[in-house]
């Protein structure tokens, strides 16, 4: 995963891998001191209302948990 993150730094990549392995919000609170704002439940992302909106059964499948 370190080296990975050396390869492709700065690249959007980095934030599905950490997603991926469970280890997001791990290395924000570990290595982003600036952003003391985090949850866990930001590894998901909110669905946009819009698409929400734009389905017939948005009350079965919800928002995210969080937002």
């Amino acid at each position: 995963m370190e080296e990975k993150a050396r390869e492709f730094c700065g690249e959007h990549i980095r934030w599905f891998d950490l997603k991926r392995t469970g280890k997001l919000y791990d290395y924000v609170k570990a290595y982003n001191k600036d952003i003391p704002l985090i949850q866990p439940f930001h590894v998901l992302r909110p669905i946009p209302q819009m698409f929400l909106d734009a389905i017939t059964n948005a009350a079965e499948f919800g928002q995210n948990a969080g937002y």
